[in-house]
């Protein structure tokens, strides 16, 4: 902000004089009635504001206790619990690691995604859980368990978001597949996921005999991702999409 310059040269004829406030003395001292200081008010509440002030407190010391004494060990426990079923994950064994291997201290994703539900582990187990549930045809419940999965990561978000729009493309339900592949291949602008949902995208928006958008979806990876696996065989998708799109 510019600071603005004060004119010390006042003339005298243009003061308006009755506009001019008079200095502060003893004898200008308004009158205050009755109207109570801050002092007075916290002389007079003293017993309700200790009372309210120890309350803040005990609410303060119980949200610390909970984060530290509960939530801390409970999100230890749940790493160790969920480990062997990311072994069976990585291995493919999606059944495995959705419902455990039998040993009471392994416990599967499914079972961990509600036990931990309060803690990272828990909500890491819900990735875990839809995308076991995709990769075994159940689609709801991967839809399910994938939409309870919060994350900014730059990676595992686009992947959950185009994983509902795979379990949305099996059921038939077209639209809301898009709308899920364009949220994916939007969230992150990288080679490695924005390219490959935004191909089906357009994929499902030909299926919703939908030309244009199918034309939009191609067009950004013709225009950002010539050079990656899904932009090494786009014109003709792009072809496609467009001769479809003239048609109508």
């Amino acid at each position: 902000m510019e600071n603005k310059q004060i004119n010390e040269e006042v003339n005298e004829k243009d003061l308006d004089t009755s506009s001019v406030v008079a200095p502060y003395t003893e004898n200008t001292v308004p009158n205050r009635g009755t109207t109570p200081t801050f002092m007075e008010f916290v002389d007079k509440n003293r017993k309700i504001l200790t009372y309210l002030a120890g309350g803040v407190m005990l609410i303060i010391a119980g949200i610390l206790a909970f984060k530290f004494a509960y939530l801390g060990p409970l999100e230890a426990e749940g790493r160790t619990a969920i480990f062997s079923a990311q072994r069976h994950f990585e291995a493919d064994s999606f059944n495995l690691a959705l419902n455990g291997d039998g040993n009471p201290n392994h416990i599967g994703f499914a079972d961990a995604a509600s036990e931990y539900s309060m803690t990272k582990t828990g909500n890491l187990a819900n990735y875990y859980a839809g995308i076991s549930y995709l990769q075994q045809g159940k689609y709801q419940e991967a839809i399910d368990h994938l939409e309870d999965f919060k994350t900014d990561s730059k990676i595992l978000k686009p992947m959950a978001l185009g994983a509902i729009g795979d379990a949305y493309s099996q059921l038939k339900d077209y639209e809301a597949a898009a709308k899920y592949y364009m949220q994916a291949a939007k969230n992150n602008d990288n080679e490695f996921t924005a390219p490959r949902f935004y191909k089906k995208a357009g994929l499902v928006y030909e299926q919703l005999n939908q030309p244009r958008e199918a034309l939009s979806a191609y067009q950004q990876i013709k225009d950002k991702y010539k050079n990656t696996v899904m932009g090494a065989d786009i014109e003709k998708y792009v072809a496609r999409a467009s001769a479809a799109a003239g048609q109508q």
